[in-house]
């Protein structure tokens, strides 16, 4: 009995450890957001909210929770990121939600570099700020 446990348990620890080694590509992934960092703090996403970005090429859509968003985004060298210009609905949203896009909106125009680490992506800004999301 105590061999069958101990196969087992080697067994479990084997396949956990080979299960932790995905990592998200970039494009392709739905990235929903978890995070809007300050820079000295980071702020949850509003419960019932599900802002998110996805990649094709040179193209970007999302919602930031409110609004949806289509718009174009390059990829450089070096973890480099820029986003151009969005097209986006203009839905009236409660207040909190409103200030949550805003925050998420300003962000993207601010990013200058992504790294994806497993299954998260951080979006970062030179002073600080950024976003972080998660694959979805």
């Amino acid at each position: 009995m105590r061999r069958i446990v101990a196969v087992g348990a080697v067994l479990l620890v084997l396949l956990t450890a080979c299960g932790g080694d995905d990592e998200a590509s970039l494009e392709g992934t739905r990235w929903v957001l978890d995070s809007i960092d300050d820079g000295t703090s980071s702020v949850q996403v509003l419960e019932g909210t599900e802002p998110f970005l996805e990649f094709d090429g040179e193209t970007v859509s999302g919602s930031d929770g409110c609004n949806s968003f289509n718009g174009g985004v390059t990829v450089g060298p070096d973890d480099a990121i820029a986003f151009g210009q969005m097209a986006g609905t203009m839905m009236a949203c409660e207040e909190a939600i409103t200030i949550q896009a805003t925050a998420i909106n300003a962000a993207l125009a601010v990013v200058i570099t992504f790294l994806v680490v497993g299954v998260l992506l951080t979006l970062s800004a030179d002073d600080g700020t950024g976003l972080v999301y998660g694959a979805g």
